[in-house]
């Protein structure tokens, strides 16, 4: 980028310099490159952003500046050769949310320097999708996870997404988190904690239970390269789902350390710990505090089967009072209905354990509220547990990295609502594995670009949807042999200029 002395015009010249910096590829041909006094490139492929006199440039600039910052460029490139730079394009439009749909990539492409070969077409796309192999996707894994997962916490979760499709062999009934009454294939997903970056996923019939499949999903994960070593063994950070002695000892025996919530209903007793542990008092807790609270917690070793872990057990008070106005909510609404009926025949399991009902012959019924259970689960209100094989982690530091692990459930959110538009209509394994790697690599562009936009965002109220819009709005018109920015950025392009690190200032130096 320069200003011209006699006009006072911003130039948009993509050189060389600009490809060794951004893109780290080779130049396209001839007119893109082309300045006075500089020969064209003898490259006979002429690159998309040559058809148009009018160009977008700024969202793929920031697309790009994050590809390049992550070392994104080089594993694509390495894993699928000339596939990649098509790979990007898709990626970074289904990062913006595919506005128009996917039937509006040729639109996407024709309008921005997206550094294609060719426009992508609805028809390319598709095959593009066969294209990606698993072989392929498997080399890139291995070198993403090889340079993400150094010194860095891993945590997993699993969600389901809706299918159209009647002909894929994964795609089956099952629970359905959005509750539609569709079938649907489930993901597993790795994230890393501290950068909050998708490192690997791994889709599975969608009528298999999230704990049942998870020791095939972590084989098959090891097979990629998460896999622990034996000086450092990678900890895993998963919610109560996952609490399953089965599970537990299968994850630890292939050698991770797991840090997993644990339910009061867990096998090992967790409610009567805590039960213990808040009757007995809190003259010999420790004490941490956080934000507007100060949260007791105690430590104790348990075994479950073969292994033996550390129960963490906690009490938070600003929970303890959301959920004792909850209990009391439930158990009022419990007893009105009881107040209004005058016979049970069947159902008085569900207001147990906080009322004894008695029937007599003819179904009537009288109740009484048991104060004694009522007051151990109030005593239990704001009480949660971790169990945690890692003998290296404080308490402090497990509660910190365990309330930390939203960042797969924040990746979901990204990938379902943003980018798949909640449900899948491909028709074929190979299309839906290609069309799920390219969100993939979008969920890493678009969460990437969240982050380091979320401080400006949220203090100037702005979406990230208006900020990729207003990025994309950067545009350069062709003028003879350079291209100029058609309009002057304005006061939020320039910020979200300067905070990205976009090298607007410098490209045509």
């Amino acid at each position: 980028m320069f200003k011209d002395a006699q006009t006072g015009l911003d130039y948009f010249c993509p050189n060389d310099n600009y490809y060794s910096k951004i893109l780290k590829s080779d130049p396209p041909a001839t007119a893109t490159t082309a300045v006075k006094g500089r020969k064209k490139s003898k490259k006979t492929v002429a690159m998309y952003s040559e058809c148009k006199d009018e160009m977008g440039f700024g969202y793929m600039l920031a697309c790009h500046s994050i590809i390049r910052e992550l070392q994104l460029d080089e594993i694509l490139s390495a894993s699928f050769g000339c596939l990649s730079q098509d790979i990007i394009a898709v990626s970074a439009f289904l990062a913006s949310g595919a506005p128009g749909g996917l039937s509006n990539i040729d639109h996407f492409t024709q309008n921005n320097f997206c550094f294609t070969s060719k426009i992508i077409t609805s028809e390319s796309l598709s095959q593009l999708y066969k294209d990606i192999s698993q072989s392929m996707c498997n080399d890139f894994f291995r070198s993403w996870i090889r340079k993400c997962c150094q010194n860095d916490y891993i945590c997993y979760d699993v969600t389901s997404v809706s299918s159209y499709s009647d002909n894929l062999p994964f795609v089956e009934w099952g629970y359905n988190r959005d509750k539609e009454r569709m079938p649907q294939f489930n993901i597993g997903m790795f994230c890393t904690v501290k950068s909050k970056v998708p490192v690997y996923y791994s889709p599975y019939n969608g009528s298999i239970n999230d704990y049942s499949n998870l020791p095939y999903v972590i084989n098959k994960a090891r097979g990629v390269g998460l896999e622990p070593d034996a000086d450092k063994k990678v900890t895993l950070v998963m919610d109560g789902g996952f609490a399953i002695p089965d599970v537990i000892l299968k994850a630890s025996e292939m050698g991770f350390k797991l840090l997993i919530g644990a339910p009061q209903d867990f096998g090992v007793k967790i409610k009567e710990h805590l039960s213990e542990w808040v009757t007995n008092g809190f003259l010999e807790d420790s004490i941490l505090r956080r934000n507007d609270e100060a949260i007791r917690y105690k430590e104790k070793e348990i075994t479950i089967g073969r292994l033996r872990t550390r129960l963490m057990m906690f009490k938070s008070p600003l929970s303890g009072l959301d959920q004792e106005k909850s209990l009391n909510s439930i158990i009022n609404q419990m007893e009105i209905e009881l107040q209004d009926k005058n016979k049970i025949i069947k159902g008085k399991h569900k207001y147990a354990p906080f009322f004894h009902i008695t029937t007599n012959e003819n179904n009537a019924f009288t109740y009484t509220f048991d104060k004694h259970e009522y007051a151990k689960t109030l005593a239990l209100c704001g009480c949660f547990a971790l169990l945690c094989t890692n003998t290296e982690l404080s308490c402090e530091e497990a509660l910190d990295l365990y309330r930390s692990k939203d960042c797969v459930e924040k990746a979901f959110a990204v990938l379902k609502n943003d980018i798949l538009d909640e449900r899948i209509r491909t028709k074929s394994i190979e299309s839906t594995n290609g069309k799920m790697f390219l969100a993939f690599i979008g969920l890493i562009i678009r969460r990437t670009l969240e982050d380091k936009l979320r401080r400006y965002l949220n203090k100037n109220r702005i979406s990230l949807d208006s900020a990729i819009n207003r990025l994309s709005y950067i545009r350069c018109i062709k003028e003879d042999e350079k291209w100029v920015l058609s309009n002057c950025l304005t006061k939020v392009q320039r910020e979200l200029v300067d905070i990205l690190g976009l090298p607007v200032g410098g490209l045509g130096h």
